[in-house]
C-alpha cells in the first residue's frame, strides 16, 4: 500500500498522492490509539499497547507538527481553514 504515494508508483494519479498521504496518516494514528494486545499488528506497527519501548511518542510528537500545520480548502471559495477537530486531536 506504500507505493500509492512513492514518486515512482503510478497507481493513483499525481493530484490524489496528497490524499493518500493523508488517508494513510489518519490511518496510523487510529491505530496509535486502538493498541489491543502486547505484539504490534502486522502492517500496524502503532496498533499495540503503548509502552516506553514503542514508537507511539515519536510518532505522536511528529503527528502534532502534521496536524498543526494542516488545512482543508473550501471547494466553492478556494479559503483555507483547520477544523476545530483538529485543534482537539493535538
Amino acid at each position: 500500500m506504500q507505493c500509492l504515494i512513492d514518486a515512482g508508483c503510478s497507481i493513483l494519479p499525481k493530484e490524489a498522492q496528497g490524499m493518500a498521504k493523508a488517508f494513510l496518516f489518519f490511518d496510523k494514528l487510529f491505530d496509535s490509539l486502538n493498541g489491543v494486545g502486547k505484539v504490534a499488528q502486522e502492517g500496524h506497527d502503532l496498533r499495540c499497547a503503548i509502552t516506553a519501548n514503542t514508537q507511539h511518542h515519536k510518532f505522536w510528537e511528529e503527528a502534532k507538527i502534521i496536524l498543526n500545520t494542516m488545512k482543508f480548502q473550501c471547494r466553492t471559495t478556494g479559503k483555507l481553514s483547520t477544523p476545530p477537530s483538529l485543534k482537539n486531536w493535538i
